[in-house]
């Protein structure tokens, strides 16, 4: 910042005593913009790592928690077509409802996985298996159950 204020002085600026308040702001401006740069690369070089480590432990996180997002989203679709079959061997002239229940306990299961494994927990395995068995029972019984009710 001492080769810019020279620089300045060179170019024609006056060097008073006392500044004009107008050119004192602008020289403590770039002073401070220079000092947040400066703590800035001061902590990226210092502490690097840390930020390094950081980003791959959370890179790992977030693609652990995208591969058992998709289990559990073929799960639920593998359920859907089970609960889908059964409806069709079990009501064979229900045609609409069976397709409506499908699609509906493919829909919740969907969901359910996706709420279980990115916004209730933050352990893959654990929201995989939760909602592996959750998706499996309320598809399963609740297809049966509104076929059961409106038969």
């Amino acid at each position: 910042m001492l080769l810019h204020f020279n620089l300045l002085t060179v170019l024609g600026e006056r060097k008073e005593k006392n500044p004009p308040s107008s050119y004192f702001s602008s020289t403590t401006f770039f002073f401070a913009v220079d000092n947040v740069f400066s703590y800035i690369l001061y902590f990226t070089l210092r502490y690097g790592y840390l930020f390094t480590l950081s980003f791959f432990f959370l890179s790992v996180i977030i693609v652990t928690e995208l591969f058992f997002f998709c289990l559990a989203f073929l799960f639920s679709f593998c359920v859907s077509a089970l609960t889908f079959f059964l409806s069709v061997y079990l009501w064979f002239n229900y045609f609409f409802f069976v397709y409506v229940s499908f699609f509906l306990s493919f829909f919740l299961s969907f969901f359910l996985s996706f709420f279980l494994s990115f916004f209730g927990l933050h352990v893959p395995i654990l929201a995989f298996f939760l909602s592996f068995f959750l998706s499996f029972f309320l598809s399963f019984f609740l297809s049966f159950f509104l076929s059961f009710f409106l038969s």
